[in-house]
């Protein structure tokens, strides 16, 4: 797709808003950090604060586009769902919609050339930030206004089918947890009366925790998993680092489950991946006997309600939580029958194979997307 564009000072497609207010009690319900934006959807679905807000924040509409100028590298931007306040670390920013349309304006902002001018432009060694006195300045290539409904109109398909994909992805995990208790019941009551036993009798807890070793990158075939390498969704990103240095006993086999022990307490990652991996200091591994226990069923008692209430109820430690492998050790956990277990497993890998199809339907969507716009939104 090749759009007819004319080149156009950012100052020109956008106003940055500024109005900044000091957020009093409640406000926090209403409020968008940098965290609740996500670099892979323009819909912010996640918002709020558990604490009272401190320092001046930024006034927010319905519609306006939100961008992350700290960390720009993140490449997160979100359109805000409500009238609020957003983080004093990101821009707010209008469209001129007598150069770019509501509709295609978020798109320029997602798109390739706008990220990449963003980041080089970023100043700031431990945080890069952009500033608006410099991202101004920056010259973008607009589509003509006659084209851009069309342009939008598939960008914003394209958007949808993407979320509809992930809203699959979140339905088949809620029929994961919901199989977890029709099959075995009430956990924090035990409806089912299961034998009970701790983690230390159904399985081998270390003492000593990962490797400290640094992450790099090099060409090896060894991977080195962090806490930040750990998603929500259990499974690890895409960000291949490795060891500068390991030792043979921080090795993961398959079936280990890792806990975080600080800071993402009740984060577990059950290890079923193609590379040789040893993990990082910051995480527990919990090895269980399979004679015992099956490390499907295990890691997903991990994720219960029941489990996680206990891992952060251990939570030791000030401003930053966290749970030691004696603790860990201590927790306990059902014993229903093998074959109830691996019955569960076996759904579980049923259900995952699913995703994993969802998953390469939003990749290749992205993709796909990506592609257009960066052939409506090119380098100057």
């Amino acid at each position: 797709m090749s759009a007819t564009s004319d080149v156009f000072k950012f100052s020109d497609v956008a106003s940055n808003y500024i109005e900044r207010i000091s957020p009093g009690p409640g406000d926090e319900m209403h409020y968008i950090g940098l965290e609740h934006i996500s670099p892979d959807s323009l819909y912010v679905k996640e918002w709020g604060s558990k604490t009272e807000l401190i320092g001046e924040k930024i006034e927010m509409r319905k519609g306006d586009i939100l961008f992350a100028r700290r960390n720009a590298y993140l490449k997160r931007v979100g359109i805000a769902p409500f009238d609020g306040i957003f983080s004093a670390h990101g821009l707010v920013l209008r469209p001129n919609e007598k150069v770019i349309s509501h509709d295609l304006f978020p798109f320029l902002i997602k798109s390739d050339v706008f990220m990449k001018r963003a980041i080089n432009i970023s100043v700031g060694s431990l945080s890069p930030t952009v500033n608006w006195k410099d991202l101004k300045n920056e010259s973008f290539t607009i589509p003509d206004l006659c084209d851009q409904k069309k342009y939008s109109d598939i960008l914003w398909k394209f958007e949808d089918l993407i979320e509809f994909y992930r809203n699959r992805i979140i339905i088949a995990d809620e029929l994961i947890k919901s199989r977890f208790i029709e099959m075995f019941g009430n956990l924090n009551t035990n409806s089912k009366h299961w034998e009970m036993k701790t983690i230390s009798d159904v399985a081998k807890v270390p003492l000593h925790y990962g490797s400290t070793a640094s992450a790099i990158d090099y060409d090896s075939d060894v991977r080195y998993v962090r806490i930040t390498d750990i998603g929500s969704d259990g499974k690890l990103n895409d960000d291949f680092k490795s060891p500068s240095e390991y030792n043979s006993r921080y090795l993961l086999n398959k079936g280990d489950i890792l806990f975080a022990r600080s800071g993402s307490v009740g984060v577990t990652y059950l290890f079923d991946e193609k590379y040789k991996s040893i993990f990082a200091g910051y995480l527990i591994r919990f090895v269980p006997n399979t004679e015992k226990i099956d490390p499907g069923f295990a890691y997903q008692y991990t994720k219960s309600e029941y489990c996680q209430g206990i891992l952060t109820g251990s939570k030791r430690g000030g401003v930053q939580k966290n749970v030691n492998a004696k603790q860990l050790s201590a927790i306990p956990i059902p014993v229903p029958p093998m074959n109830l277990q691996k019955e569960f497993t076996d759904f579980v890998r049923r259900v995952d194979k699913s995703k994993f199809e969802l998953q390469q339907h939003i990749e290749n969507t992205k993709k796909l997307q990506k592609t257009i716009i960066n052939s409506i939104f090119r380098d100057v």
